[in-house]
């Protein structure tokens, strides 16, 4: 993701996207939504959509091998054609999720992973009914990793049909603020970190969710 002081939507027309190499020349390969202050455009592969703030680049399946160079390549294209772009910020954002038609031990496994017995706040939800997430902070590779993990409700299938669930929902969000004489080399550093953000976020994803593993589904997804 892009943020700028002001963006505007409109210069990532379809046609522009098509002649620069962006987005598949072949009509059928895109669907593309347009109104004023807002554009999207999706192809198999990716997502971009753009507002007056923002430009934002969504990979399909953050797993393949090619990710890296989907990211490297469409918004690297973007911001060196838009140079005079007052780009404030950039970042990558990564979430994974798992979820089991096991509510009782998603319950215990939150409860292990953030309950404090001393802890005031904790103390207040000790109901069985109670679920827990947290907020966690830290610089790694030049970003500011923040971190949200939060208790979600879904349905998974077993035996071919719909069970209610529950599951953890983990948003990794690497942020980088930018200095305006230097903008664009950061944007392009910062996107060639991606692969690594992605591993290292699935690293602490994974690390952390074993207790999830029998009888789960896992999503996941990146911007």
């Amino acid at each position: 993701m892009l943020l700028a002081r002001e963006f505007n939507p409109s210069i990532l027309a379809e046609h522009w996207l098509v002649k620069h190499g962006i987005i598949p020349e072949d009509p059928r390969e895109r669907q593309i939504i347009a109104v004023p202050g807002f554009t999207r455009i999706e192809t198999a592969h990716f997502t971009i959509e753009a507002r007056a703030d923002r430009a934002q680049l969504t990979i399909g399946q953050p797993e393949q091998d090619t990710a890296q160079d989907i990211v490297t390549d469409k918004v690297g294209k973007i911001v060196g054609l838009l140079p005079e772009t007052p780009y404030a910020a950039v970042g990558l954002n990564f979430h994974w999720a798992v979820v089991s038609p096991d509510r009782e031990r998603v319950a215990a496994g939150l409860r292990t992973m953030f309950v404090k017995d001393d802890s005031a706040i904790y103390a207040l939800f000790g109901s069985d009914d109670a679920r827990f997430g947290g907020y966690l902070s830290k610089e790694s590779m030049g970003f500011r990793l923040r971190l949200d993990i939060k208790p979600i409700s879904a349905e998974h299938e077993v035996g071919g049909r719909a069970t209610p669930a529950e599951g953890v929902l983990y948003q990794f969000n690497y942020h980088r603020d930018l200095q305006p004489d230097v903008a664009i080399g950061q944007v392009r550093e910062a996107l060639s970190r991606w692969a690594d953000a992605r591993d290292e976020s699935d690293g602490i994803f994974h690390s952390t969710m074993g207790w999830m593993a029998d009888g789960s589904r896992e999503d996941a997804a990146a911007t």
